[in-house]
């Protein structure tokens, strides 16, 4: 899957290991790309919905259920859009998406979410909430732990070489703790 965006493989880490029902890619409109990607999901049996292409981008909702998959898309192109539907298809913590959803004052902010973990969580795009964080933090030491495991080389893709070694090690020891 490495015509995927990294954060979308990251993504479909999660869905192939069951951390998530929907997972979501975004492309530059490149028609032809995105066929390929469309076809090569297809070809190892998931579901793909494309969504309404917004300022250039064509989002795609991949599932292992055509039928989730259609419906995140839905939500997502509805004008008032579902967050907590959204977060939940997403497969994010429930007490996650309820604070997202209750606003800004229930969710830790990026540097106390960054203190927390050690590193800037730059591959799932989730809050932690300020009341459940200690239970939201072993979603996202699963998360980490699938790349970690199986797909260790997407650190690199993202992270610049000379903060790699440091990342990945803030990363493991987040892991392991």
């Amino acid at each position: 899957m490495k015509s995927l965006p990294v954060k979308s493989q990251a993504e479909m880490l999660q869905l192939i290991n069951g951390l998530r029902p929907v997972a979501e890619f975004t492309v530059q409109i490149d028609v032809e790309e995105a066929l390929g990607v469309k076809d090569e999901l297809r070809r190892m049996g998931f579901a793909v919905v494309e969504s309404e292409i917004r300022n250039h981008l064509a989002h795609y909702f991949v599932s292992k259920d055509i039928q989730l998959a259609q419906e995140t898309a839905d939500k997502f192109n509805s004008p008032q859009l579902d967050h907590k539907r959204l977060g939940q298809l997403m497969g994010f913590p429930e007490t996650a998406v309820d604070a997202y959803v209750d606003g800004d004052d229930a969710l830790l902010s990026s540097e106390e979410q960054k203190e927390l973990l050690g590193f800037l969580n730059i591959f799932f795009p989730m809050r932690l909430s300020k009341a459940h964080y200690k239970e939201e933090i072993e979603y996202l030491k699963k998360s980490y732990r699938l790349i970690l495991e199986q797909a260790p080389y997407l650190i690199g893709e993202i992270i610049h070489k000379s903060d790699l070694p440091s990342f990945q090690k803030a990363v493991e020891d987040f892991v392991n703790s």
